[in-house]
């Protein structure tokens, strides 16, 4: 989680480049925060840094799903973190909300749907929870469970219905649907998040991220996720690398 670093090195990380690569004029910055006290403390440092949207990790307010989904932060942690990026000077905040969930009725689906639209937010996601290896959520305790046939998602038909629903209850609240799992009021929509949809470039920089070049050929890589293994190649003056994948 981006948020847990400190303000002071990611303000060093968005000078560097912003002195090796040409940045727009009113570039989005975005960060991702849990909605716990410690990450909120920090949230007027990160503007002062240069962040200019902020998308918060709430998963839900009931305390159940939280619990399932191995979440330290409860639903009043949500709120008050909400309240704290509003008052640190973000005028685009994002929450983020994970659907079909082990035990999770209908219900309170809609109820945490309803409960996001009231805080009136200028940007909402809202993602089925899914345990694949693609996205390495073998990792997972909650993963290894369902593999172990301990707990039992939602079947896919019960799945839609919670997204038909989030989505009709997002659009009352003026969150139009602008991608498979994101809502935004009008001129809100992540540029991040549409670049993946419309083929655009991006650099992936760190353990872990991905990235896609079009020059000279269509290039989809990713990097190791392991720290110590990311830095021993850059520092070797290599590419860090775990996969590399040429499109057609």
């Amino acid at each position: 989680t981006p948020s847990l670093w400190a303000p002071s090195s990611l303000a060093s990380v968005l000078e560097a480049i912003r002195r090796e690569l040409p940045v727009s004029r009113g570039c989005e910055v975005t960060l991702e925060a849990n909605p716990g006290a410690a990450d909120a403390e920090r949230f007027a440092d990160f503007r002062a840094a240069g962040v200019n949207r902020l998308s918060l990790g709430v998963q839900s307010f009931e305390a159940s799903t939280l619990a399932s989904l191995g979440r330290a932060h409860d639903g009043r942690a949500a709120l008050r973190a909400f309240a704290a990026a509003s008052g640190a000077g973000f005028d685009h905040v994002s929450l983020d909300f994970i659907y079909g969930v082990f035990g999770q009725p209908q219900a309170q689906v809609e109820a945490d749907a309803r409960a996001a639209v009231a805080l009136d937010p200028e940007h909402l996601s809202a993602y089925q929870l899914t345990l694949d290896k693609a996205s390495l959520a073998e990792e997972v305790p909650l993963a290894r469970q369902v593999a172990r046939g301990e707990v039992q998602l939602p079947p896919d038909e019960a799945a839609v219905r919670m997204q038909r629903s989030i989505r009709d209850l997002f659009a009352g609240g003026g969150l139009q649907r602008y991608e498979i799992s994101n809502y935004a009021k009008p001129g809100y929509h992540s540029r991040h998040n549409a670049l993946y949809w419309t083929g655009g470039e991006y650099l992936g920089l760190g353990a872990g991220a991905a990235g896609f070049v079009r020059a000279p050929s269509p290039v989809r890589y990713s990097n190791h996720r392991s720290a110590s293994q990311y830095l021993g190649e850059v520092e070797a003056g290599k590419l860090p690398e775990a996969s590399r994948e040429t499109l057609q």
